[in-house]
């Protein structure tokens, strides 16, 4: 059971709503409180397109006996032609009810109007899915990933609640469907 569980909602974010036809963007769709396995549906998509994911992350915290989890689906989206664009409503079903979001509106315009990461390649894939087609072969590179646990007070009193983060830090491009195999375990705590 869950301490102050409370009813699903939904948020949708697009960041930025106003982007150059060269740019891609992130569409987040978030679910706290899910029941189950939420079921995303984005809706009409008008003047833009999704080029990437979904790429999924679940967050969990517990703080003054009280948890709270969130499902988010990330998408990378681009836009077909300069002037208006919109995406939704977005509807999601979780756990026999089905939540709805308002139609999200953006802006594309000509050009690149968003700072670039790197020069080069635009690809979202970090490595080209057709090398092995194509005999191209790219020389490997190697990520470091660590994964830490951050406890938020160094003196605590009996009774008293201490927050711990869990930390996944990684050089690699990005971190896609992470899900825990064995959580961590915390032996005498009330977790």
């Amino acid at each position: 059971m869950i301490a102050g569980a409370a009813d699903p909602s939904l948020e949708v974010h697009l960041d930025p709503r106003k982007f150059g036809i060269e740019d891609a963007t992130m569409l987040v769709v978030r679910i706290l409180e899910p029941e189950g396995t939420p079921e995303v549906d984005l809706g009409a998509l008008e003047n833009i397109e999704v080029v990437s994911g979904p790429s999924t992350k679940t967050e969990f915290s517990w703080i003054n006996g009280a948890a709270t989890r969130a499902v988010s689906f990330s998408y990378v989206v681009q836009g077909l032609e300069v002037g208006e664009a919109s995406i939704g409503p977005v509807t999601v079903s979780v756990g026999g009810s089905e939540l709805s979001s308002e139609i999200v509106r953006a802006e594309i315009v000509p050009g690149s109007i968003l700072p670039q990461r790197q020069q080069g390649r635009r690809s979202p894939f970090p490595f080209d899915p057709f090398e092995d087609l194509a005999q191209r072969r790219q020389p490997t590179r190697s990520a470091r990933i660590v994964l830490r646990q951050l406890v938020g007070e160094t003196r605590v009193v009996l009774g008293q609640p201490v927050r711990v983060a869990i930390v996944l830090d990684t050089t690699a491009g990005g971190v896609d469907g992470f899900e825990w195999t064995t959580p961590p375990s915390y032996p005498g705590w009330c977790a």
